[in-house]
């Protein structure tokens, strides 16, 4: 859990956010909506330690259940719905989560475990209310990344060994095959987003 939370604190903000815009991801030559791709991140709790004056008036097997409340961790996360079901999915939906995955290594990060469990989708989009929202327009989250590393704790070639690995474990689950994408080729979605127009000072008109 403590290398999980270390992942979504050195996240960058793209990752979390909603963007204004698409992207296009090779080999898929279709754009894809800019979209979250892992759940907010609240935080990493642990419980205060039981003073010792506390514990000296318990019992053995009281005292060996505090230790391991005093050891308990939780971190808390956006609830991102349930897991996908790759048979329910359609090729573009396919498309769209396995974008996620290649938006993550461009961003230099790891899943390290890519199965169903760690693929997550709720009815959408996440911009309007609840009772509006619609498995027709769905939002999607990649969730797990207790195995997950980053670029700065590996070689480049042990990190973009990882990052086939998690293509290859995605291609099979969303029936997605082709060629190895490197973060080189993955499109930053910073590059995306709209920058304000220039700002063009104005000119007094001149006195007839």
């Amino acid at each position: 859990m403590s290398n999980e939370a270390r992942m979504y604190s050195m996240f960058p903000d793209h990752l979390f956010q909603d963007w204004a815009g698409y992207v296009i991801i090779p080999p898929m030559m279709q754009p894809h909506a800019l979209q979250p791709v892992v759940p907010n991140f609240y935080g990493h709790y642990f419980p205060e330690d039981i003073p010792d004056e506390a514990q000296d008036s318990l019992t053995s097997s009281a005292r060996e259940r505090a230790r391991d409340h005093v050891l308990g961790q939780i971190m808390l996360l956006e609830d991102c719905g349930r897991n996908v079901q790759p048979a329910e999915l359609s090729r573009r939906q396919k498309e769209e989560c396995w974008s996620l995955l290649c938006r993550l290594h461009y961003a230099g990060f790891t899943q390290g475990s890519m199965y169903q469990r760690n693929v997550m989708i709720q009815p959408g989009p996440l911009s309007i209310p609840p009772e509006r929202r619609s498995m027709a327009t769905p939002s999607y989250r990649i969730i797990d990344f207790g195995r997950a590393r980053a670029a700065a704790d590996c070689s480049e070639s042990d990190l973009q060994e990882r990052k086939k690995q998690d293509q290859d474990g995605a291609g099979e689950l969303l029936d997605i095959h082709c060629a190895f994408v490197s973060s080189s080729r993955i499109p930053n979605p910073g590059d995306y987003v709209p920058k304000p127009p220039p700002v063009i000072p104005l000119q007094p008109a001149p006195l007839d």
